[in-house]
């Protein structure tokens, strides 16, 4: 990796590789450790399948090919009192017989650390990632590396994050961070998203005990978003995103039930678009309302002001439920067009959520600034029973492609309850959060709800969402609905099956003449039998249906068909 500071002060790199990130990844970690404080677990498995359509192909010349993959790999972990580590890494090797394409190799890498330089005061923490991604949400999706359908790219991702989290007395807490971001694809912005280097700079504190009754909250943000100019950006001249602003909170407790407070802040932001009408929605805003908490398990506030007025609502009514809900309405703030809330919670650094504008520390007031233009809602519910999981969130977003795969998971983790739904350990490559790859800044509403049963040795979820998706250049729309059902069932100690389905619908929207609505549907179904041989010996028998139906464009009768493939998987996964 090579980090280039031009004339006029944009920052680029030259891009990531394997060894560049491997290095920064152990070099971020600074504290010096004994070596038996490190633990190095070497890991090694072999797949073999059989597929009836590899390359997806809907024109009835489908091709058949047995894929073999052996896949190497180590994960290098260690967890401290003031420090952790965790490196998980995998080459995956791709053979084909039967079918005329070249041995493909893979790099899979995730890392994240965090480091206490000094006791609760200064902090070091560093993510890195390697993996694959489909480069178009439109056309014929690979939802693993072995199809031969392209349409997918590798992506490389390194943040580092030194932060002070200053302690005055009673009096004052606070958070000042910097980070440094960069993102780079092995096409160099020819599969339409560039290159980026990000630089952010975030200062957040608050009150203390001994100021009491009157409260106080003040935090900035800033974060530079610079790009390789590409002849795909959305404006190739200037396709840099940056957000800024300023916000600031006074309150005071009238009783032990009533409060007072008046809020105020700035917002300037600039990214790319025809018509740079993200200038259109700066500026700054003020509110001032009530709150009222008759206890400790419910609060509700509402504010009213120029450019922004709210009202929030906390309900916690036992441990097992809580209940958040927000609306706003506001002409300034993170989007140009109607949008909502990015993240609120303090310390959340790069998150994917960050561009709508953090709001700082928990408070009965909610969110601390304008959060983004339009009206908005923000909504979470959580609700346990003894066997039964209930989860819903509804929130709206400002993000950028790149930010969502720096946020992405590359390695999967097990289930609820320690269920696996995948014989591969790598995030399978449909993510449903996941757009076309694009310079666009983009708004995402998005609901979810998720339910989940347990039952003596099984375990049932339920999940579906529902996006709506806008893009900076005004040129296209997306809504995204899909619902997925598992089935679990540990019928021993050391043998388990998985039953999934999954369907997703994406209609598109462009300006285009020759596109106009765009359509695309898949369902995938599979069945997993799990069987631990040893404590280090894993063995998986994996059946799969995949069918597709691609309409580029549904308004001039332009369609990919339909595509399907059946496949049977064997796999050995094995620990030393």
């Amino acid at each position: 990796m090579q980090l280039i500071i031009d004339r006029d002060g944009t920052c680029r790199s030259s891009g990531l590789t394997l060894s560049s990130i491997l290095v920064v990844s152990l070099i971020s970690h600074p504290l010096p450790v004994k070596a038996r404080d490190w633990r190095i677990t070497p890991s090694f498995s072999a797949r073999q399948s059989y597929s009836d359509n590899i390359a997806l192909d809907a024109s009835g010349n489908r091709n058949d090919a047995f894929i073999t993959q052996l896949n190497p790999g180590f994960r290098l972990k260690r967890e401290g009192s003031r420090s952790t580590f965790d490196l998980n890494y995998r080459l995956q090797t791709i053979y084909y017989e039967g079918y005329d394409r070249d041995p493909s190799v893979n790099n899979q890498l995730q890392m994240t650390s965090k480091t206490e330089l000094v006791d609760d005061s200064i902090f070091v923490d560093s993510t890195s990632s390697i993996g694959q991604t489909n480069t178009s949400s439109n056309g014929r999706y690979n939802y693993d590396n072995t199809l031969a359908s392209g349409n997918t790219t590798e992506f490389r991702t390194f943040r580092l994050s030194p932060y002070w989290r200053p302690h005055l007395g009673r009096y004052a807490d606070g958070e000042v961070r910097i980070a440094y971001a960069t993102f780079s694809t092995d096409q160099g912005g020819d599969s339409g998203i560039s290159d980026s280097n990000t630089i952010q700079e975030y200062a957040n504190f608050r009150n203390g005990d001994a100021t009491l009754p009157f409260g106080w909250r003040v935090n900035f943000s800033n974060q530079d978003q610079y790009r390789s100019q590409s002849a795909s950006s959305v404006n190739a001249n200037s396709n840099d995103v940056s957000f800024r602003n300023y916000n600031g909170e006074l309150s005071y407790r009238l009783t032990t039930e009533y409060s007072v407070f008046i809020q105020a802040g700035m917002y300037d932001n600039n990214f790319p678009g025809p018509n740079s009408t993200s200038r259109s929605r700066n500026g700054s805003y003020y509110t001032a309302g009530a709150g009222w908490t008759p206890s400790p398990k419910f609060s509700l506030s509402a504010g009213y002001g120029k450019n922004n007025y709210f009202a929030f609502l906390r309900w916690t009514p036992s441990q097992r439920t809580t209940l958040n809900v927000q609306v706003r309405q506001s002409r300034v703030g993170g989007s140009p067009y109607s949008s909502g809330i990015g993240s609120q919670n303090y310390g959340g650094g790069l998150g994917t959520g960050y561009l709508g504008g953090p709001g700082g520390y928990s408070s009965p007031y909610g969110q601390l600034g304008g959060g983004n233009t339009g009206t908005t809602w923000n909504g979470v519910l959580q609700h346990r029973m003894r066997n039964t999981t209930v989860s819903g969130t509804y929130n709206v977003s400002t993000t950028t492609i790149q930010q969502v795969l720096q946020d992405q998971q590359v390695f999967s983790t097990p289930g609820m309850n320690g269920t696996d739904t995948n014989s591969d350990p790598v995030v399978n490559l449909r993510d449903n959060s996941l757009s076309s790859l694009t310079d666009d800044v983009i708004t995402r509403k998005r609901a979810q709800l998720a339910v989940s049963h347990s039952f003596s040795k099984n375990t049932l979820t339920l999940s579906g969402y529902q996006e709506n998706r806008t893009y900076s250049s005004g040129l296209n729309e997306q809504d995204v609905l899909g619902l997925t059902a598992t089935w679990n069932w540990r019928f021993t100690q050391l043998t388990s099956s998985t039953l999934q389905g999954s369907w997703q619908q994406t209609d598109t929207v462009t300006e285009s003449a020759t596109s106009g609505q765009q359509k695309n549907e898949y369902f995938n179904i599979g069945w997993i039998l799990n069987r631990r041989i040893t404590s280090h010996l894993n063995g998986a028998l994996e059946l799969r249906h995949f069918q597709q139906d691609g309409a580029l464009g549904v308004t001039n009768n332009t369609s990919l068909g339909k595509s399907t493939e059946n496949r049977v998987t064997a796999s050995v996964n094995v620990t030393f």
